[in-house]
């Protein structure tokens, strides 16, 4: 399987390296988790920051139009609170929950450029994600006690959205270019393998703001 990924990801460079960029990215993530979860806290979900990092690969087959895909570690989740209760219906203080979910992603784009000049560009398209590790970090009444726990069993394997974004490139020399993009990766599937309050589901939502720098092979159209 990962023999058929790269060979899938370096196609483009060996085919058609004349209209071809390569390089690394990396940035922040602000991430929250969408859905159900226990029905009997009254839990408030709230954004985390994590953080991803990567290689892109780009081939221009246009003037405005290019395929893009990336090969990136990044990690999603999000963080939810609520008070915990006792039997007696007392509250005992507030509970956190952060949760880390570590990808290994792949996203297929579309990219159109703007404008004369083409430095400004939208990208539209969809993200496969596979589960590395999942990690839990529980903080109890006000974080006087914590717990850390790592495990997949409760996650499935794959997630997969609809990603679609703005930036902005900026060529620093004939074949550098730097990028800066803002984006949003939609969750568009349950990722949880546990039964949720009324049937319902978790799905994730990840916004990038990503930091780029590619290396072009012969001379953009």
């Amino acid at each position: 399987m990962y023999k058929a990924l790269i060979i899938i990801l370096l196609f483009p460079f060996f085919s058609f390296s004349q209209d071809f960029k390569f390089g690394i990215e990396l940035g922040p993530s602000v991430n929250f988790l969408r859905g159900s979860y226990q029905p009997y806290y009254t839990y408030k979900p709230e954004p985390t920051i994590k953080y991803f990092a990567g290689l892109n690969f780009e081939y221009q087959f246009t003037e405005n139009f290019s395929l893009k895909t990336r090969l990136i570690f990044e990690n999603k989740g999000g963080l939810i609170s609520y008070k915990s209760i006792d039997g007696f219906d007392s509250s005992q203080g507030n509970v956190t929950r952060n949760f880390t979910y570590e990808y290994i992603s792949i996203p297929i784009l579309i990219k159109y450029k703007l404008g004369k000049q083409k430095r400004f560009y939208l990208t539209s398209g969809f993200s496969l994600g596979y589960l590395l590790q999942r990690r839990l970090r529980i903080n109890y009444f006000d974080q006087y006690q914590s717990e850390l726990i790592y495990s997949t069993s409760n996650t499935k394997k794959i997630d997969f959205g609809f990603l679609m974004g703005f930036g902005w490139d900026i060529q620093i020399s004939e074949k550098i270019n730097f990028t800066l993009e803002l984006n949003n990766n939609l969750g568009l599937i349950d990722t949880s393998n546990l039964e949720t309050y009324g049937e319902g589901d978790i799905k994730s939502n990840s916004s990038q703001l990503l930091f780029g720098f590619s290396y072009q092979f012969g001379k953009s159209k």
